[in-house]
């Protein structure tokens, strides 16, 4: 049962290097031996096949956009095309030869192969890019020359796939340097006597069942940690875009940068902390008495352990104080009903800080009696607070969405108020995350390590998902809720001819307070008239 529970975090490169640095870990030679060695096992087998078959799409999707980009023009396209054709065969057969048995990535016919293929497909990549970015180049220099220099188009910026192909650019020579010093190192396949033995002989170390499924919980979450931070870095990215493209028109888009940029740091140190913690247990000290998971809890002093701890435990209280900020915003800045909240939040930060002192003592660890008695009561408070107010931000919002339904009716909608909008708008994300955890960490379960490195991360993720809805004009501001909560039925009708000819009827209502129309892109405006504010939601409904 247990082992069918991870099942699905175990895709073909974690269950390899599950094999590598746990189940077979006592192997002659090391990990470093069996990973190379027995890299003909079903797992390192269809793991390189599916990273192979990969770059297929991606150098086909490139090929596609250089076409696209260069007018459809079949010419000009000939070359690359061979090349994509040249890489698929070569990349094809190498998978054939890596099913064979007694082969590896590091046989002489393997590299034979496989440092052309990447030199041609990477190649192509780089040549490709810059071909698209010099035709990007010539498009933005006709396009200003055309509308003015303070024009911009979306496309002719930086995507994703320049930038990866900058990275291939910078990455080729080390990737085929590597690949031809090994083309000149004796085949270990063949040279190992290990490698001749039954596929069958067990090399697992003398450990109980319960021990080993432990270890492959730590493990395992090292890299369902790792996916969160990739999360974490894209939002990082977007939100930097976003926060910067709007600088000039948003007053506070500098402190949000400024806390993003901290939560970015803290996100990095924690998971190169817990990564190089992981690294001593598994690699460094591997032979350490009782095994990893001994050493896990046994050694949790060391400096990367207590910082990656500390760091995380930091990080909740910019989670927990910006969704308590945004509770206040979103309840119209009523300080009376964000007191119990507040008291929750510096409760959970005074004791999350004897924490982190407790934890810094020698001979103190995560598990010790006091660590635990500290923690479930932190994480508790924590986690409670934000799945109380997650429950009153995403009423609230529905509460919102049902008012602007009977205004507006029930085909209109409102970026503030959709489904995404509450789950984001109320951390759900932390909110479920913390929960798993705080249960399986209660009962002392193993699992609770498959969860804790991924918590560190969405705590950094629920924030900047609020923060890029923010920067977009998607999220609740004061003047948002004010407008919301005070609009009445008034109604009176107008039309709007657009461009295309077609007729729009306007339905308005007034509030008595800020006039606010909101036409096809939710913008806001002001108006005055005698001197006294008026309030105007207006909202196209065909």
């Amino acid at each position: 049962m247990r082992a069918h529970s991870l099942r699905w975090a175990q895709s073909p490169t974690p269950q390899l290097a599950v094999k590598t640095f746990i189940n077979d870990r006592n192997y002659p030679g090391g990990p470093g031996a069996y990973f190379f060695e027995q890299s003909t096992r079903w797992s390192g087998v269809v793991s390189n096949s599916v990273y192979i078959v990969n770059t297929w799409f991606q150098d086909g999707l490139l090929l596609y956009r250089f076409w696209t980009i260069y007018s459809r023009n079949y010419y000009i396209v000939v070359i690359p095309a061979l090349a994509f054709l040249t890489s698929l065969i070569m990349s094809a057969i190498l998978i054939a030869v890596l099913c064979r048995p007694g082969n590896t990535f590091w046989t002489a016919l393997s590299v034979k192969l496989a440092i052309p293929y990447w030199a041609i497909s990477i190649s192509m990549t780089v040549i490709s890019t810059a071909l698209i970015a010099g035709r990007f180049l010539f498009m933005r220099y006709r396009f200003k020359k055309l509308v003015g220099a303070r024009s911009s188009m979306p496309y002719l910026t930086i995507t994703s796939g320049e930038l990866r192909a900058g990275i291939n650019l910078i990455l080729t020579p080390s990737k085929i340097t590597y690949r031809q010093d090994l083309k000149h190192t004796p085949d270990r396949a063949s040279s190992s006597p290990a490698f001749s033995a039954s596929m069958s002989t067990s090399w697992a170390p003398d450990e109980t069942a319960a021990q080993l499924w432990n270890e492959r919980c730590i493990f395992i979450g090292q890299f369902i940690g790792a996916f969160g931070y990739g999360v974490h870095l894209t939002l990082f990215v977007q939100c930097v875009h976003a926060l910067y493209s709007g600088r000039k028109t948003r007053r506070h888009n500098w402190e949000l940068l400024l806390f993003i940029f901290i939560l970015f740091a803290l996100g990095n140190i924690g998971n190169a902390t817990s990564i190089f913690y992981a690294q001593k247990t598994f690699i460094d000290d591997r032979n350490y008495p009782g095994g990893p998971g001994a050493y896990f809890v046994d050694q949790s002093t060391d400096w990367s352990a207590v910082v990656c701890n500390s760091v995380y435990i930091v990080n909740t209280w910019f989670q927990d104080g910006i969704l308590l900020y945004r509770f206040w915003t979103i309840y119209s800045r009523n300080y009376y009903i964000a007191v119990v909240p507040a008291l929750a939040f510096l409760t959970s930060m005074i004791l999350s800080a004897i924490l982190i002192a407790e934890l810094c003592r020698p001979g103190s660890s995560f598990w010790t009696d006091i660590s635990m008695k500290l923690a479930i009561p932190y994480w508790a408070i924590s986690v409670s607070m934000t799945v109380i107010l997650t429950a009153l931000i995403a009423g609230r919002l529905l509460f919102m969405r049902y008012r602007l339904k009977k205004l507006v009716g029930a085909s209109s909608s409102m970026p503030y108020v959709t489904i995404t909008a509450m789950l984001v708008e109320s951390a759900a994300i932390y909110s479920i995350n913390g929960i798993i955890f705080l249960v399986t960490y209660g009962l002392n379960d193993p699992t609770q390590n498959l969860w804790l490195p991924v918590l560190g991360q969405t705590q950094s993720i629920a924030p900047l998902l609020i923060i890029l809805r923010v920067a977009r004009g998607q999220a609740f501001t004061g003047a948002t809720v004010d407008q919301l909560t005070s609009m009445r039925f008034g109604r009176s009708q107008a039309t709007r001819t657009t461009n295309d000819g077609s007729t729009t009827v306007l339905d308005t209502f007034r509030s008595g307070r800020k006039n606010v129309r909101m036409g096809s892109h939710q913008d806001l405006e002001q108006k005055q008239d005698g001197g006294e504010t008026e309030s105007e939601f207006r909202v196209a409904v065909v």
